[in-house]
This record gives C-alpha cells, sequence and structure tokens, in this order.
C-alpha cells in the first residue's frame, strides 16, 4: 500500500510540480536585459529607430556642415559659433563643445566648451606665399619649395581684441587639401617667426575628405607641406638634373637612378621614369619593389645609361628605347672599359638608333648596347626588339667580349649588307 502511495506521489509531482518549477527556470534564464530595461529586443528595431543621432555619435551638426550651408554660423574673417543649446546639451556637459568655422580657408576648430572665453572668435591668415616664413622653415626642410609650403596664422581674440589661448586641447580640421601633407617644425609665432612650442599630436589626413586634422592647445602658425603628386611618371637626368628636386618635370629631374628608385619605391603610382638625360651607372641597378620601368623621354636622343670604367649589374629593370616616340641617335646602354652582367628579370628593348636613311654611321651602332674594350655577361634577362645600322642588339668593338650563358636576343634588327664583319682590333656582333 504504502508503494502504491509513494508511487502516486512521484507521478503527481513529476507531472504537475516539476514542469511549473521548470518553467520557472526556464523563464529567469531567458529574461532579456533589455525587456527589464524597457527597450525592445534587437531584433524588433528599425534602422530608423536605433537612434544613431549625432548625440549618441557625439558629431557636431555645425562642424560637419558644407560651406555655403545657412545652418553654419561663419565669416569670411572670424566665427564664433557655439553649439548644444538645448536642454539635451545640458544633461551631456562633459562632452559640450564650441566649433569655430573660417569658411575662406575652409578651417574648423572645435573646443571644449570651456576652452576659450564665450565671445572668442578664431582669426586665420594664409602665409603659404610668405617667402621669410619659407625661409626660415628651409633651414630644417632644405629641398622645401615655395609651391610646397601651405601654412595658416590662426589666433583667437576676445570681444575686446585680447589675444588668448585655449586652456584645454581644441581640434583642428583643415580642409580642401589635395595630397598627403607632412607637418612641418618647429612651428613659428607670427611677429617674431621665432620658435614656438606648440604640440601638435593625432595628425591625420583623410584622403577621402581631403582633410588633414590634428589636436594642439596652442596657436601661432602651422605650416605644413603638401606630398608631392606622382601620378604615373618621373624625371630622370644625369647630367642636368638635382636629387633635391621633385623629379615632377624634366625641368626639375631627380640626377641618380638611385634617388629615382626611391621616390619610386615610395610612390608606388609611378609607371615611368623618363629618362632625358644620360645617366652615369654602377653597382646593382633593379627596380624590384617598385611599379616602375625606365622610358627614353621623347625629345632625349642620346645614351640613356652609361656604364664607364666600372662594373654594373642589371636584374628586375626594364629600359624601353620608347621607339614610338623617339628615333634615338645613340645605344640604349654604352659601356667603356668596363663589365655589365645582365641577369633574370632585365630587360632592354624597343631603342631604335638613327634615321636609316640619314648616312650617319658613327654612332649608329648596338640598338641595345654599345660596347667599347668592355665585357658582357649575360646570365638571364632577355635583349628584344631594338634596332641600328650594325649590331641592332649588341655592338662589341675594340676586342670587347661577350660571355652568354642564358637569356634571350631576338626580335633586333640591323640594317646592313652584313651580318658579321671582323676588323682588326674590333668584333662587330649583329643580332
Amino acid at each position: 500500500m504504502r508503494r502504491r502511495i509513494l508511487a502516486i506521489v512521484t507521478i503527481f509531482a513529476y507531472l504537475v510540480v516539476f514542469p511549473n518549477f521548470l518553467s520557472v527556470v526556464l523563464a529567469e534564464e531567458t529574461v532579456s536585459p533589455l525587456a527589464e530595461s524597457g527597450v525592445a529586443p534587437i531584433e524588433s528595431l528599425s534602422v530608423e529607430s536605433t537612434a544613431v543621432t549625432e548625440e549618441n555619435l557625439g558629431v557636431d551638426s555645425e562642424f560637419e556642415s558644407e560651406p555655403g550651408d545657412p545652418s553654419s554660423a561663419t565669416s569670411s574673417t572670424s566665427t564664433n559659433a557655439s553649439t548644444s543649446t538645448s536642454s539635451e546639451a545640458s544633461e551631456r556637459e562633459e562632452v559640450s563643445t564650441q566649433t569655430y568655422i573660417d569658411e575662406t580657408y575652409s578651417i574648423h576648430i572645435e573646443a571644449p566648451a570651456d576652452a576659450l572665453p564665450s565671445d572668442a572668435q578664431v582669426h586665420v591668415q594664409d602665409l603659404s606665399s610668405s617667402e621669410q616664413l619659407l625661409e626660415k622653415l628651409q633651414a630644417y626642410e632644405s629641398d622645401l619649395k615655395a609651391n610646397d609650403l601651405r601654412a595658416f596664422e590662426i589666433h583667437f581674440e576676445t570681444g575686446a581684441g585680447e589675444r588668448c589661448q585655449p586652456v584645454l586641447p581644441v581640434q583642428v580640421v583643415i580642409g580642401n587639401i589635395s595630397s598627403d601633407p607632412i607637418l612641418l617644425g618647429p612651428v613659428y609665432h607670427l611677429d617674431t617667426l621665432e620658435s614656438g612650442v606648440e604640440e601638435i599630436v593625432d595628425a591625420y589626413y583623410d584622403s577621402e575628405l581631403q582633410q588633414l586634422s590634428f589636436t594642439t592647445a596652442s596657436f601661432s602658425i602651422f605650416a605644413f607641406r603638401n606630398a608631392r603628386q606622382y601620378a604615373g611618371e618621373l624625371y630622370l637626368d644625369g647630367k642636368n638634373g638635382d636629387d633635391a628636386a621633385d623629379g615632377l618635370t624634366p625641368e626639375t629631374a631627380v640626377k641618380t637612378f638611385e634617388k629615382a628608385k626611391e621616390l619610386a619605391t615610395t610612390h608606388q603610382t609611378i609607371k615611368k621614369i623618363w629618362i632625358c638625360g644620360t645617366v652615369p651607372v654602377n653597382g646593382e641597378l633593379s627596380l624590384a619593389g617598385t611599379n616602375a620601368a625606365l622610358y627614353r623621354y621623347e625629345k632625349f636622343k642620346d645614351y640613356l645609361l652609361l656604364v664607364y670604367y666600372t662594373e654594373a649589374t642589371f636584374s628586375d629593370i626594364t629600359i624601353d628605347g620608347n621607339h614610338d616616340l623617339v628615333q634615338a641617335d645613340k645605344s640604349a646602354i654604352r659601356v667603356v672599359h668596363g663589365t655589365v652582367n645582365i641577369h633574370d628579370g632585365t630587360t632592354i628593348q624597343n631603342n631604335h638608333v638613327v634615321p636609316l636613311d640619314t648616312g650617319e654611321f658613327s654612332h649608329a651602332q648596338g640598338g641595345g648596347i654599345y660596347a667599347l674594350s668592355s665585357t658582357i655577361n649575360m646570365s638571364g634577362g632577355a635583349i628584344l626588339k631594338n634596332l641600328a645600322r650594325r649590331g641592332g642588339g649588341i655592338f662589341l668593338s675594340s676586342r670587347s667580349t661577350m660571355n652568354m650563358s642564358a637569356g634571350v636576343i631576338e626580335g633586333n634588327e640591323a640594317r646592313s649588307v652584313w651580318m658579321l664583319v671582323v676588323i682588326p682590333g674590333a668584333l662587330v656582333v649583329v643580332f
């Protein structure tokens, strides 16, 4: 009898009590914290109801407004725009800000509300063409050019006309900058141009918005150089170039192969290095790590590279004579009492020497390479589609020798009546 009663009690507990207990436990485990706070679960919210507002993002609408927007309080010379006047601002005083906008120079300054007097105004003067400032900065940046410099004198004045500095760091944003700028230092005071004590931190350039932003707690002159625009081309002139120049034009060409490679490595947009003056070379010559190749400039007809009483090793480099645009007077490479080693990845191509109807024979030899008392060692690479009266690919003169263990020499053309001529003291090879 007791066993029957115990069994009945057990079945009752299993069917009635335990399910209720289980449901309570499950309910306690699945209560959403959002539900407790009165906020609907995230699944039920639309994009519009997620409250992604200026308040949540900490963005000031006046600071983000476009020039000419009537919602912005602007002036061409000075501006004081105070933000967060609504009751909501009092609830978030810890992030309350003042925004100062100079529309003329697209300069926005966002400061904590207590950083400046309430009647402060910002004043901006463009010093980008200041010769005095340029001269001072060149003491620290010797290659700084006038058209590289962009500078502004920025200061605040109270309503009484007295200068004032922010007591807290502020953010400065300078717009309409089309290239990645480089901040220059030290900063100078306008009146004396003596060194300033400004500390600039968190400098950042937004290429999409074309804005430079940084944080500072002191104001005088902010100067920076525009990063030079290398939109695919660079000029190299071994005779008249200058490695302190920017290489952006034939008149401002760099002088050495090493400098050209340095720029092409830094600026991967450079695809063509135009040679507009013969470049003496030696040592290792490679353009590995760049997207560039060497090309003959259309107004230049002399030798592109000169190996003179030295040794040069070529690898991972293309030297193009650009025959579609220019008919050359000289070979792509001249070697005089030197040694040239041609390794894998080297291509010497498309150099056509002298119009064939001029009758000029003195330098119409060796479309790719002209060697005088020199040695050419070829263990890889290619010499292609060059043209000359003699030695379309290579011309060996005055006991020059060539050792070829690998590589390709093909598609070159020698416009002459002979294929191989031996002259006392010289061997002419036509490919």
